[in-house]
C-alpha cells in the first residue's frame, strides 16, 4: 500500500471498508443503532444506508492512509486550514495553549500540520497499542515527531505541566475510547471523572492555559479541511471545573453529531437503551 499513489491507496481502503465492515454484523448493527439515535434527520432507510456506507468507507480510508500518511502530511495541496487566525490569536495571549481535537476525518493530520506554526514546541499524548503490528506501524509513521510524543502513563501529568509552563503546546484528543468504552462526549450519559476532557480543563486551570478546539473533516477522498475554532479561556474564579467540562462536552458533541459518519468511534459507542440520550 505504501507504494500506491495517495488517492489510490485511500480509495482501496474505502472499498475494503465498505465490503468488510458490514461483515462484522454486531458492529454493523451497533453503527446503525447509533446513527439513528444521534441523527434524527435520517428520514428513510436509504438515508441510513448511505450514512452507514460512508462510515465504513471512512474507516477503511483511515486504516489505509496510515501507509501514506507522511506523504499526506508533506503535501501542500491536500489539507486546507480554516481559522488559522484563531490559532494566531491564542498564541498572541502569551499563555500556555492546549489544542483539543476529536477523531474525525483523519485526525492524524492535525498535529503535523499545526507543528509548523509552533516552531516545533509541541507535545501530544499517545496510547501504546496492544497489537504489536499496529504499534510498530504507528511508531514508524510518527518517528519524525518522536520528540513531541509522550506515552500515556501514571507520571505523564507532571511532564505535561512542566512543558506547558515552559511554553510548549499540548495536543490532546478529548473524545476517547478505553477498553471499548467511549468516555466522551457524553451524549446525555453521565461522564466519568477520569477522561481527557476533564484532564484538559484541569491543566487549563493549573497553567492558566487557553483551550483551542480543532477538528479535521474529510473533504473529498484523501483531502481534508482542518477547522480551528475560537479559543476558550475560562475564568476559574467564576466557573467550576465540572461546568467547564460540560461546556466543552456540548461543543465537541455538536461537532461529532454533525460529522457522525466520519467519527472513528461511531461503531464503538454504546448508548444502551437510549433512554438517557438527549436530542
Amino acid at each position: 500500500m505504501r507504494l500506491l499513489p495517495i488517492d489510490v491507496c485511500s480509495y482501496v481502503g474505502c472499498i475494503l471498508g465498505r465490503i468488510l465492515g458490514p461483515l462484522h454484523r454486531q458492529a454493523d448493527r451497533q453503527l446503525r443503532t447509533n446513527l439513528k439515535k444521534l441523527r434524527q434527520d435520517i428520514q428513510s432507510p436509504q438515508q441510513l444506508q448511505e450514512m452507514v456506507t460512508r462510515s465504513w468507507g471512512n474507516y477503511g480510508r483511515v486504516m489505509a492512509e496510515f501507509s501514506v500518511l507522511r506523504r499526506i502530511w508533506k503535501s501542500p495541496t491536500r489539507t486546507i486550514i480554516m481559522g488559522l487566525d484563531h490559532f494566531d490569536k491564542a498564541k498572541s495571549l502569551k499563555q500556555p495553549v492546549i489544542v483539543i481535537f476529536v477523531h474525525l476525518g483523519n485526525w492524524e493530520i492535525i498535529g503535523p500540520k499545526l507543528y509548523d506554526f509552533v516552531d516545533g514546541r509541541a507535545m501530544q499524548i499517545y496510547q501504546i497499542l496492544d497489537d504489536p503490528v499496529q504499534a510498530r506501524i504507528s511508531s514508524q509513521i510518527r518517528r519524525p515527531y518522536i520528540d513531541s510524543l509522550l506515552a500515556a502513563g501514571p507520571y505523564v501529568a507532571k511532564k505535561i505541566y512542566n512543558r506547558l509552563m515552559q511554553g510548549e503546546y499540548l495536543s490532546l484528543a478529548v473524545d476517547e475510547c478505553v477498553n471499548n468504552e467511549v468516555r466522551a462526549p457524553s451524549f446525555g450519559r453521565p461522564l466519568r471523572s477520569k477522561n481527557n476532557l476533564t484532564l484538559a480543563v484541569r491543566f487549563a486551570k493549573l497553567t492558566n492555559a487557553v483551550l483551542c478546539p480543532v477538528y479535521a473533516v474529510r473533504d473529498n477522498g484523501a483531502r481534508f479541511v482542518i477547522n480551528i475554532l475560537p479559543s476558550i479561556k475560562f475564568d476559574f474564579d467564576k466557573v467550576q471545573i465540572p461546568a467547564a467540562v460540560m461546556q466543552l462536552d456540548a461543543l465537541i458533541e455538536s461537532i461529532i453529531r454533525k460529522h457522525i459518519d466520519q467519527w472513528y468511534y461511531n461503531v464503538s459507542l454504546n448508548l444502551h437503551n437510549g433512554s438517557d440520550v438527549k436530542y
